[in-house]
Order: C-alpha cells, then structure tokens, then sequence
C-alpha cells in the first residue's frame, strides 16, 4: 500500500431510464433465407408469397451491395419455388373409388405410429395398408391411413399389424374459404385415406413386436398410471409423454380458455423445461466443486449436461415433429453457446428454419412450425426491450425480476402470435396471469417430480416411491386445474371472438414493425414510404370489404358443415344472417367455434344482424351456441321449440344474458331483414301440428324487392311439403335448397314442380349413413337438366343476384 496515492471513487451517475437495447439486423444469408421461405410459401400463396418477397426487397434498398445480393434473393426465392413444387403432394387420393365411403370392408396394414387424442381415441397411422369390399379382392393403397380408433380397450404398437371392420374415405377438410386445410395437411405425411372405429368389435390386431424401447416406454407409461386416475393424470402423461388420451374436451377447451393450451403440446416450451435441468445440474457441479468453471463455463457446461436430456425427452415424447424442430432450435443454440458465438437466439433460429426446410421444405405450411418460429422470433427481438426494466438486486428483487422476466417471456411470444392466431383462429383470451402461476409449478415442480417418479416406478422395487411422486405431481395438477376452473366460474377468464385479419392486414403490421425498429436503431433512416405502404396494406381489405358489400348485391351461401345446415344470407350493405348453424355430433370438434365462426368472421366483424333456427335437431342448432355467445347479434327467431337438454338451457341463457329478443313465427309471417329484403314464412302452419320435428320446420322463402330468390325448406319432409304444394303461395324461385340435405323424403313431385328452380343446393355431409343427395331424389323428372350441387363434393355454395332484376350467378368456392 506504500507509495500507492489513493484517489477517491468517481460516483456512478445512474441512468433515469434504462438505455434503449441495440436491435439486431439479419445477415445477407438470413435475408436470403427468408427468400427461400417466399419461394416455398409461393407453391400455395402465390399471390401473398410474391408481396412478401417484394417487401423484403425493399427494406434491403440501400443497406446491400447491388451487384450480386439482389440476384441471388430471387434465385433463392425460384430455388424454394422449385424444390417445393417437386415434393407438394396431389389432391386428392384416388385409389379407391369415391362410392365406397358408404360401404364397409376390411383394411389390414403395419402401425406407422400411435398418438393419444382427448376423449379416449387413438390416432393410428397405418402403412402398407390393404383394403378389400365384399367379395371383391383386396387393394394395395399408394397412401396410408390415419386411424382414429374410439374407445379401444388395448392400446397399438409400431411395427404392429392390425385388422379392423371400416369405411374407407379420402382425406378432406370442411371446403369454406380460409379454413385449415386437414386434407393438405396428412398428404404432405403420406397420409391419403381416413377410417373410423369404435370399441374391440371387429378389430384384430397381431403379436406386439419384440422391441426393448417400445417395452421401455410401456414400462414408462405404466409408472404414470400409478397415479389416481382423473384429470390431473391425465395432464401428466399428456406433459410427460405427449399422450392426450385420458383428457377430456372440457379440460382442453378450459386449458385454451386460459391461454394454456401450448403447455399442452409438447414443444419448445418443454424442452427449455428439460434444458433448465441442465443449468441446475452445472450450477450443482460449481457448488460442489468451483473450480470446475475454471475449465469450463457454466454455460458450456449447462449445454452438455442438458444435450442428453433433451434427447431422451425427444423419444419419450414419440419425436413428434414439434418436439424434433424444438430440439433442433436447442441444438444450434448449444452449438453457438459453445462456439461462443453471440446473437445465439436469433442466429440459432435461422439456422434450425434452414436445415428444417432443407429436409422437410413443406414444414413450412404446418401450423406448428409457423406458430414456434414467431414465438421465438418475437421474444428475441421483444424481451431485451422489457429485460432493462427488470428490476435489479438480491432477495425480493431477483425473485420479482424472475416472476416478471417469465410473464415478460410470454407477453413477447404472444405479441409476435397475435396477428397469425387471429387470423388461424378467430378467438383471442387475454389471459397471461395464469401463465405466471401455471408455468413456473408446471416447469419446476410438476415435471421434475413426475418424470423422478416416472423413472422411479419403470425401476425394480421402485414402485412405491415412483408411485408417490407421480401422485404427488398428478394431485398439483388437479389442485392447479381446479383453480383455473374457478376463475372460469367467476368469469375471470373472458374470450373474445375477433375479426380475422387478412394477410395483407398482418404483412401490413409486420411491415410497421420493422420500419419503427428500423427507427429505433437509426432514427434518421425512417422510410416513410414504407410506413405508408404498411398502411395501406392495413387499410386495403376493409376498402375491399366497403366496396364488396355495395357492388355486390344479394348473397346466398350454403357454407360446408358436414351433415348440417348452414345459411348466410349477405344483404348489400353487408348486414348478414345466418338460418341454422350446423352441428356434428362431436365432442372434440364445435360446429360453430371451428366451422362457421371462422368463415363469418373472415376478414368481416364478428356480427349478425339475425340468427333463424328452423327447428331444434342438433345438426341444425349446434353450431349457434356458439355465434349466439361470441358474435353481436340483434334477434333470434325459431319455430317456438327448443332444443331439448343442457343445449336448449345454454341457448335460453346465452339470449337472457345477451339482451337477444326471441321472435316465434308461424305460416303467415314475414321476417324483415333489411330494405327490401324479408324471409316469408310458408310454414309450419298454425293448424295442424305437424306430426315430426323435421316437419315442424320452417320453410321460407327468401325474396328481394318482391322477387322470389331462394326457397328454404329446412328439414321438412313429404307431410310439410305436400301440404305447402296444396296453397296457392307462390313457390317460384331461382334456388331451392333441397329439403332434409338432399335426403328421399323430399320426392314429392308437386312441390318440386311448383319451385321451378334453376338451381338446387344440398348441404350434407359426404359419407353418412346413406348417400347424399338421395339417388332417387335426383333421379326424379322435375331435377333433370337442371344443376344439382352439394357441399360435400364442391365445398361452400355461392349464389348471387347484382341488382333485383339480374340474373342469378352461382360459384363453387373450395378451399381444398
């Protein structure tokens, strides 16, 4: 210390507010790859593919090189265009003819994989498939089926054969515009053909083959089923192995209410769960040992200590695709981490997007892909602005840093999710506080002690304790659910149904985006073009929507539910109204939440002017429930007869709760729908009563400026019919949409004869029990020459009328 002047500390000066992190650009090789994505993309979404490219272009004007980079963005954009054109997969599979749906035979193949779904099913992949009709000789399918086997009481193996009583039908999806492509999605799997069963009647399946990892993860599975049975189990094999099989509908429905429904899907969520054990395993080895750092970081250290975790989550999860990709994103981080590499979250995530399309280049139109991508993106671009807000220090600081950096890791993912789940889905849950309670008991106390106990059970002698951890886990679980159940019961868990943006709507935000990071890192670079091109790329479809509304004229559209019914009547001006809903009877697909919602909601504000139920059978009525809750609508007019059950209750309550007026007509009325628009009411009359369900419903007719546009029947049948061919009303008219889908009750020839439609509409569904519409219905003299088209083969049925006078214009719009 001697001879050493001492001089005082300078004091720190403390910044007011924290500084402004530095925002990231992307590297020539990354802009580069998000040309390859244009490219790929293009195969389906030409139109939106190309603008996408454009845009790129453009934020790159004056920031590269012209002399190379420019050619090579397009020629990576034709590279993505050609490599997914070579491997998109035809529509639609061909191998067996389109009539067998309704026939049943035999089908036999080898299991490709096992997947538990809610409500008790298996989904079964099944390859090298064979299929024989009776006393025909068995086919060879060029595509394999997913099986959905209801019920079982066994469970399949890969690698196992089976052989099983079915209908046979191709892969499809419901045909409305801007609805998910179920088709698409199980052909680019190979997948080409679809078959149902329920119970063990009339399946067969062979010896389990002999494989020491599928008899290890029985092993596994049994050790957590050693916990009470119930949903709290439930969840844990769900988190633990990816198997959804003993959930309910109810708990995935609350689960998405709550905005928990990806901890539900294993995913790279998960994975960092898995990945965090990696970091405690090396914090662990430095308090035992210290110098252990001085040979390798801890952060280095963390990542090889967690690569064997995340492999061994990997298979125990049946290396889903979403868990593949996610494992990979971990993969390239660690890499980078222990190359030393910055800008490890972002760098490592264009390199997992490449070498995913480079293998698999039609990933890219899969939701989950889509979904993981942008979540990542926005916490790498979103978190470092909230991190410097993050309270500082020990104790109660770090604990709060902690509790607020996991919301703030949420808030950012759901940010960058928003435009893309609004237009997937319709539905937004402003609820992140349950992800502050769910998350941290799920990460660090649920999944260590299940998979500890799980791992525990599998072991010899290790029954009791594994027993009591997945117990102990499976009890959090349903402690943890029950609450969420009641802040549902308390209304704390709201859900709104929103308009679906259109993608020039989210380029359009995206676009904004970018330009006020572009300020931020340069204030003086602001392209004020651009801003303006992200607004009117905003602005664009609602001018559409205007100028749609008040060109178009009348509307008719018969939107495919399956078998149901669903009518939207569009008024010029756009004031719109819906006569039935649809409604399959399924208990993990909701007609109105998953078929029609969406549609209405495309591009339009989720409203309805007027809400028609033609009589209370669920295929007609379902698919409401949920317009009725979610959507603003103005009066509701029936019959006079409610559905009957726990249905008809939520439909009386939901109009109570709403302020929703019900009107009941009968023959005689006349509902307003607009200037110069009404919905007549030929039927049910007063008198009689009719002696069905089906003919108690009513029939209108739809007429503009007194002409007959369209006459809807409902399901009545030949009583309803016959007695409304015997008035004197006049039945003429350009659409008849064919009573009771298209079915043979409705062969009664004066009523047919007295409609003199052009046109004839059928909503059904394509494989019911008899083949829709009726062959003896069509074969009846007053249908010949005319057209006939369903919904099952064409998808959503359009027809229009310009003006009152102009004739009428039919269009078949599919998605598929």
């Amino acid at each position: 210390m001697l001879g050493r002047e001492l001089k005082p500390d300078r004091p720190r000066v403390r910044s007011a507010r924290p500084q402004v992190p530095d925002c990231p650009g992307l590297l020539g090789w990354q802009i580069l790859l998000l040309a390859f994505v244009c490219g790929i993309a293009a195969v389906r979404w030409t139109v939106p593919a190309l603008t996408c490219l454009a845009v790129v272009t453009l934020l790159n004007v004056g920031s590269r090189r012209p002399g190379l980079f420019y050619p090579a963005l397009f020629f990576s954009a034709l590279l993505g265009a050609g490599y997914a054109w070579q491997v998109y997969p035809e529509n639609p599979a061909t191998t067996i003819m389109e009539d067998s749906g309704h026939e049943r035979g035999r089908l036999s193949g080898l299991v490709r994989s096992v997947e538990g779904k809610p409500d008790g099913r298996w989904q079964v992949v099944v390859q090298q498939a064979r299929f024989e009709l009776p006393g025909q000789t068995p086919k060879l399918l060029d595509q394999d089926v997913v099986w959905y086997w209801h019920h079982p009481q066994t469970r399949p193996w890969p690698g196992q054969e089976v052989d099983f009583s079915t209908t046979l039908r191709p892969v499809s999806g419901f045909g409305n515009p801007g609805s998910w492509d179920y088709g698409l999605y199980w052909r680019m799997q190979g997948v080409g053909h679809t078959a149902y069963c329920s119970g063990m009647k009339g399946v067969s399946l062979g010896p389990r083959p002999a494989s020491m990892l599928s008899a290890l993860r029985d092993r596994l599975r049994s050790a957590v089923l050693l916990a009470p049975a119930g949903q709290g189990r439930g969840l844990l094999l769900a988190l633990l192995m990816g198997d959804r099989f003993e959930l309910n509908p109810e708990t995935v429905d609350l689960m998405r209410q709550a905005g928990l429904a990806h901890t539900l899907a294993l995913s790279g969520l998960h994975l960092g769960f898995v990945a965090a054990l990696g970091w405690a395993l090396a914090w662990l080895a430095g308090a035992l040992r210290p110098r252990l750092f001085l040979t390798i970081p801890r952060p280095k250290l963390a990542v090889l200590l967690a690569a064997p975790l995340v492999l061994a989550y990997v298979w125990l999860g049946q290396a889903s695709p979403s868990l593949v990709r996610a494992a990979l994103m971990f993969g390239f981080w660690g890499l980078l981490l222990l190359c030393g590499r910055g800008r490890v979250l972002l760098d490592g995530l264009f390199l997992a997007l490449a070498c995913i399309l480079f293998f698999s280049p039609l990933s890219l139109f899969d939701i989950r892909l889509q979904l993981s991508m942008l979540a990542v993106g926005g916490i790498a671009v979103l978190y470092p602005w909230l991190h410097v807000w993050m309270p500082r220090g020990g104790g109660v600081r770090r604990v709060a840093a902690w509790a607020l950096g996991l919301l703030g890791v949420s808030l950012c993912a759901n940010l960058a999710l928003l435009p893309v789940t609004a237009h997937l889905f319709g539905m937004l849950g402003p609820n992140l506080l349950p992800n502050l309670f769910w998350l941290p008991l799920l990460g660090f106390v649920v999944m260590p002690a299940g998979a500890l106990g799980m791992l525990l059970g599998a072991l010899p002698g290790g029954t009791f304790a594994g027993g009591l951890l997945v117990s102990m886990a499976a009890g959090l679980l349903e402690w943890m659910l029950g609450v969420v159940e009641g802040a549902e019961a308390w209304g704390l868990l709201p859900l709104w149904r929103l308009l679906r943006p259109l993608w020039p709507e989210m380029l359009g935000v995206t676009l904004l985006f970018l330009c006020a990071l572009r300020y931020v890192r340069k204030p003086g670079k602001l392209s004020w073009a651009l801003v303006l091109l992200g607004v009117l790329f905003m602005s664009a479809p609602h001018a559409m929507a205007l100028w749609q509304d008040a060109t178009q004229g009348m509307r008719l559209e018969a939107l495919d539910v399956g078998q149901g019914q669903a009518l939207l009547v569009t008024l010029p001006g756009g004031r719109r109204t819906i006569v039935d809903g649809g409604g399959l009877r399924s208990r993990t697909l909701e007609t109105g939440r998953d078929v029609v919602g969406p549609y209405l909601s495309l591009g339009r504000a989720p409203r309805l002017h007027t809400v028609v139920l033609t009589h209370p059978h669920m295929d007609h009525y379902r698919g409401l429930v949920h317009l009725l809750e979610y959507f603003g609508v103005k009066r509701f007019v029936h019959n006079g007869k409610w559905p009957s059950g726990r249905w008809g209750e939520r439909i009386r309550d939901i109009l109570s709760e709403q302020g929703i007026p019900a009107r009941t007509v009968r023959a005689g009325d006349t509902v307003s729908l607009g200037p110069g628009v009404s919905l007549d009411i030929l039927m049910p009359p007063e008198a009689p009563d009719p002696p069905s369900t089906n003919d108690g419903s009513l029939v209108t007719m739809l007429r503009w400026h007194g002409r007959n546009l369209a006459l809807l029947p409902g399901d009545a049948e030949e009583w309803s019919l016959s007695l409304l061919a015997e008035k004197e009303a006049d039945l003429n008219c350009d659409v008849l949409v064919l009573p009771h889908h298209g079915s043979a009750t409705g062969r009664v020839s004066d009523f047919l004869s007295r409609a003199r439609a052009e046109t004839f509409f059928c909503s059904c569904g394509r494989y019911g029990r008899v083949p829709l519409p009726s062959p003896a219905l069509l074969a009846m003299p007053e249908l010949q020459g005319r057209r006939v088209v369903d919904t099952a083969r064409n998808g959503l049925l359009r027809a229009q009328w310009l003006s009152p006078d102009a004739p009428l214009q039919v269009e078949v719009v599919r998605s598929w």
